[in-house]
């Protein structure tokens, strides 16, 4: 429910700067309000999403419609999505959300360990996972992308802007 509501908060944004983004302004100014206004709303909260590929699916599919509105493309006209892409040259929204996690993964591995967000990612649940292939937890992705001892990395500032940098 969250990113459908997120997805709607989206929606809302770019119809209230329809007029700017469908109009005859030049692409790079549509690409910079796109992303200050309406990527901003589509991704609020994001740092804490534990996604699924579905979810990730979905937030996608939300952009390249916007974007096929902005170029006044329809889906009928089976233009690829890459070709979308290029003209817009937009920021996918799941790279922006996988950023701003990362982020926020930083800022947590170095908060005091008394705070809530790191209690909380401290914490073990005393029920063991189901059975079947378990689900993916917030902290799954940023151990793909810092490798296991990312908490260590993540106290040297500059280290950690280095490894957000290469992904």
């Amino acid at each position: 429910t969250e990113i459908d509501e997120r997805i709607a908060a989206g929606w809302r944004a770019f119809y209230s700067n329809k007029k700017f983004l469908c109009g005859s302004l030049p692409m790079y100014h549509k690409k910079e309000i796109f992303e200050k206004n309406v990527l901003s709303v589509l991704t609020f909260g994001c740092q804490d999403w534990a996604l699924t590929d579905q979810q990730k699916m979905k937030l996608a599919t939300v952009q390249h419609d916007m974007e096929r509105k902005v170029l006044h493309i329809r889906k009928i006209d089976k233009v690829k999505l890459v070709k979308i892409r290029k003209l817009t040259k937009w920021r996918d929204v799941n790279d922006f959300a996988n950023q701003l996690k990362f982020n926020w993964a930083g800022h947590v591995a170095r908060m005091d360990g008394e705070r809530w967000p790191v209690r909380l990612l401290n914490w073990t649940p005393r029920n063991p996972r189901c059975r079947g292939r378990p689900k993916s937890r917030w902290e799954d992705e940023i151990k793909i992308r810092a490798r296991i001892f990312w908490k260590r990395k993540a106290l040297s500032r500059s280290k950690w802007a280095q490894l957000a940098k290469l992904n």
